[in-house]
């Protein structure tokens, strides 16, 4: 059964990715397939369980793809899905917004970061039909 998602766009984003290590871990994978280890290297001072269960619930959650080579030793590989690949203008919005903030926190002189889009879209998603007809049929039957 699918996970059922929050209502807010941001909500719903922040659900898949809403940790320093998924974001990180996205931003590690945006240069390409890697290894367990590579993406540990990349991620000095995450422990181990912490990125698999990390990479776990990105793989769950259809963002990362997770590749197993039938050999000994195992080797696998992670890589980001094409809905993960659609993050990379969001990791690229926080790089900016970070360069820019380390950068007046510095009091160095420096034109605030160009944003894509001004205007936030909450425009809920339409449910599917069945969801629709269950709440009409409960409706009628509490009527």
């Amino acid at each position: 059964m699918k996970k059922k998602l929050p209502v807010g766009a941001v909500e719903t984003t922040l659900s898949m990715v809403g940790s320093k290590w998924k974001f990180l871990i996205i931003r590690e994978l945006l240069e390409g397939t890697k290894r367990f280890g590579e993406i540990k290297t990349g991620l000095a001072t995450v422990t181990q369980k912490v990125l698999a269960q990390n990479l776990r619930e990105l793989e769950e959650t259809g963002l990362v793809k997770r590749k197993v080579y039938a050999q000994v030793p195992p080797k696998v590989e992670y890589s980001l899905t094409k809905t993960g690949e659609t993050l990379r203008p969001v990791i690229n919005a926080m790089a900016n917004w970070g360069n820019f903030y380390t950068a007046k926190h510095l009091g160095i002189e420096i034109s605030e970061p160009e944003l894509e889009v001004e205007v936030l879209d909450e425009t809920p998603v339409e449910k599917p039909r069945e969801e629709k007809r269950e709440k009409r049929e409960m409706e009628s039957f509490l009527l």
